[in-house]
C-alpha cells in the first residue's frame, strides 16, 4: 500500500498533470490487474496512436508532401535520420 500511496504522490507532485490522483490509482490498478498481455496491447494501442497523430501532424503542416515524404519526415523525427 506504501508503494501505490508513493507512486500517487509522484503523480500528484507533476503541475502538468491533469489526471486527479483517484484517476491515477484506478488506472495504476486496472494496468496491474490487466496481466502482461493486457499491459503489451495497451502499449501497442498508445503507440499507435502517437504515431498516428505524429502523421496526422506531418500532413497538416505539409499538406503538399506526397506519402512518401510523409514517411521519410515521419523517420526523421522517430530515428534523426538526415535529410
Amino acid at each position: 500500500m506504501l508503494g501505490a500511496v508513493m507512486e500517487l504522490k509522484q503523480i500528484d507532485s507533476n503541475p502538468a498533470n491533469d489526471t486527479s490522483a483517484r484517476s491515477a490509482a484506478v488506472q495504476l490498478d486496472l494496468y496491474r490487474n490487466a496481466g502482461p498481455s493486457g499491459r503489451a496491447q495497451v502499449a501497442v494501442e498508445l503507440s499507435d496512436a502517437v504515431r498516428e497523430t505524429t502523421v496526422a501532424g506531418i500532413r497538416r503542416r505539409h499538406p503538399e508532401y506526397s506519402e512518401r515524404e510523409v514517411t521519410l519526415s515521419f523517420l526523421r523525427l522517430v530515428y534523426g535520420l538526415g535529410k
